[in-house]
């Protein structure tokens, strides 16, 4: 269950599906460390930016290591509350819990009773994306879903 929950964390910061979070706007002149943002400016987060942060993930952000949420609490490493796929503060996504036991309940389902392979003769899956307007969506590739026996 501990490594489920790692891929799934490592799937949706890797992914950032939605690489920018919603519009926000200053309520009064903000200083950020050393800018200075006038109120009425319209902000947004970079998730995608923060998900890829070598600062913060070290030189493997790029990389995808569902292991590196598994370290001991207390580690200087990155850990499930570094990751935001859903957005912060108040106006975070509401449905981040149902979505989390969604994704959790759709990858065991699928694993439990399917085989995932590529293609023969395709692209190997990976996990570049295209961004289309706000959202990025994963290249096309073929795979093939064989029922368990």
């Amino acid at each position: 269950m501990r490594y489920t929950d790692a891929v799934l964390t490592e799937a949706l910061r890797k992914s950032s599906t939605a690489p920018f979070e919603l519009c926000h706007r200053t309520l009064e002149t903000v200083t950020l460390g050393s800018y200075q943002i006038p109120q009425d400016t319209i902000v947004m987060g970079n998730l995608f930016g923060i998900h890829h942060d070598p600062r913060v993930w070290g030189e493997s952000a790029e990389a995808f290591d569902p292991e590196r949420f598994l370290i001991p609490s207390g580690s200087p490493l990155p850990s499930v509350k570094d990751t935001i796929p859903f957005g912060t503060g108040k106006r975070s996504c509401p449905g981040e819990t149902f979505a989390r036991a969604t994704l959790f309940l759709f990858l065991v389902l699928t694993l439990q009773g399917l085989t995932i392979k590529c293609d023969i003769g395709g692209e190997r899956p990976n996990m570049d994306h295209e961004v289309g307007g706000i959202i990025a969506a994963p290249k096309k590739h073929k795979l093939i879903f064989v029922p368990r026996q």
